[in-house]
């Protein structure tokens, strides 16, 4: 995601069971060219929705859902949910 403004993410798991991570990232511009920095972290195995952020606008950023390395549940995970960009003007305004 690449935006202008600065911004929160929302998550919301809508059904299934995912002890989810989801990892805000920044590309690494110093040492390792290319690499992903991360700059925020949501996790859980309670975790249904949540909002993280404020990010600044004018960077790249990826965002990533994945399921926690350290699961409790031991069979394959899946999960349908919804990620939101937010303009932070627009949610503290």
């Amino acid at each position: 995601y690449r935006g202008l403004s600065s911004f929160f993410v929302f998550y919301n798991r809508t059904r299934g069971q995912l002890a989810a991570e989801l990892t805000i990232n920044t590309i690494n511009r110093f040492g390792n060219d290319g690499q992903l920095k991360p700059v925020g972290t949501l996790t859980g195995e309670a975790l249904s929705f949540g909002i993280i952020g404020r990010f600044f606008g004018e960077d790249t950023y990826v965002l990533q859902v994945s399921s926690q390395l350290f699961s409790s549940f031991m069979s394959t995970e899946e999960a349908v949910y919804e990620l939101e960009i937010l303009d932070a003007a627009k949610l503290e305004g």
